[in-house]
């Protein structure tokens, strides 16, 4: 459902690695412990994003219903510009056209103005969510003695000891239940 980015497990994997490194004795080479976390999961059930999305739901509903509005009074001033071609002179239709050419121009590049906003407010969130989910994932990969971390969605067969998912999720909701940001309007 969400993209995740590679410089995201990248940093995970790194902060991860870079945790046991540090705390590895030089001659003991250590087995693999591994925990696993269904990404996908906790991004698309953590507080944060849930309670953002239902807000950006509500503009968006409200953006849906002003450009429904502004499509049909763009619809309306087509028909009687097409009616009036017949009775303008044609310096008078094409200026006629022009503005109103204008006008839908304004009409698209409003809505996707709008859009865009409605996209950046969810990806800062999304991005702040990330950041708290490593610093949680590298403490419970520490905390267990892991040493690798996989995402589930990459995983065929464990045991189900291995999945850390739901204390990732309960944590990260403890820690982030909201991100402030600005929604627009």
């Amino acid at each position: 459902m969400f993209a995740i980015s590679k410089r995201f497990f990248m940093l995970v994997f790194g902060l991860i690695l870079w945790t046991n490194l540090a705390n590895a004795d030089a001659k003991k080479i250590e087995s693999p412990v591994i925990m696993i976390v269904d990404v996908n999961y906790v991004m698309s059930n953590a507080k944060a994003v849930e309670t953002i999305r239902g807000r950006l739901g509500k503009v968006k509903d409200r953006y849906s219903t002003i450009i429904s509005k502004k499509e049909s009074n763009l619809k309306s001033l087509e028909q009687e510009l097409v009616k009036q071609r017949s009775t303008l002179s044609k310096a008078a239709f094409e200026k006629k056209r022009t503005d109103f050419e204008n006008k839908v121009m304004a009409f698209r590049n409003e809505t996707q103005e709008k859009k865009q906003k409605l996209d950046t407010a969810m990806n800062e969130v999304l991005e702040k969510v990330q950041e708290k989910l490593v610093k949680i994932i590298a403490s419970t990969a520490q905390k267990y003695g892991a040493n690798i971390v996989m995402r589930k969605d990459f995983i065929m067969l464990a045991k189900p000891e291995m999945d850390k998912t739901k204390e990732i999720l309960t944590q990260l909701n403890k820690e982030l239940p909201y991100v402030k940001v600005a929604i627009p309007s």
